[in-house]
């Protein structure tokens, strides 16, 4: 599989299994970092990848650059120094690496562990567009697609390609014209050239299919 199919397949299989890791091992209150973790670690694959070639096992490469970024993050942002500060009094300065479980059963764990904190009404997160975005995919899997597409529309990201893009993809297989349309207005917003070959293929999966309705 070349590059530019196997990073997204990777991103559609493994980026929500890295999210809810470092998600359980953050704490939910820190799901946007956790988030951000994770697409930075695919920016990075994109990055290497293309000039090193694809590791043996990408999947591994990707749960350790992942698990490598979050500790620079914690050590760097200072955030687990507040959990573990009563146990560092007579330790010396040197901070403990973070033990990140990256599983299968953990993965399993931290993932119906993060659906149940999207889908909880109780629980109140401030959300950047990005975050959102990816809480309302996760939605879709969990109670639909039809709840996904009510909660994606009162976000109104126009001015965000992301945002349309996952309409384009919800709208798929219910109203083909409709998510046809929402795909070609990302098309327009979107910056780089790889995103928008990856637009512009959904576009063309579309065609023909616009007047179908699942």
């Amino acid at each position: 599989m070349q590059q530019q199919e196997l990073i997204p397949h990777l991103f559609r299989t493994e980026y929500s299994k890295i999210t809810a890791v470092l998600c359980k091992h953050l704490g939910i209150e820190l799901m946007e970092m956790a988030e951000d973790i994770a697409a930075d670690t695919f920016l990075l694959a994109y990055e290497t990848w293309a000039y090193k070639g694809i590791p043996a096992n990408p999947s591994a490469w990707l749960y350790t650059v992942a698990k490598n970024k979050a500790r620079n993050t914690l050590h760097r942002k200072q955030i687990f120094t507040g959990k573990i500060a009563p146990h560092l009094k007579n330790a010396g300065s040197e901070i403990p690496e973070p033990d990140i479980d990256l599983s299968d059963k953990n993965i399993t764990d931290s993932q119906l562990q993060m659906l149940f904190a999207i889908c909880h009404p109780s629980i109140l997160i401030a959300y950047s567009p990005v975050a959102a975005l990816n809480r309302t995919y996760a939605l879709s899997k969990v109670k639909g697609k039809a709840e996904a597409i009510a909660a994606a529309e009162t976000l109104q990201l126009t001015d965000n390609h992301f945002y349309h893009v996952l309409l384009g993809e919800l709208y798929t297989g219910i109203e083909n014209h409709q998510a046809k349309q929402y795909f070609q207005k990302a098309l327009l917003l979107a910056k780089t050239q790889p995103e928008k070959l990856v637009i512009q293929k959904k576009i063309e999966g579309l065609s023909g299919l616009e007047g179908f309705i699942c």
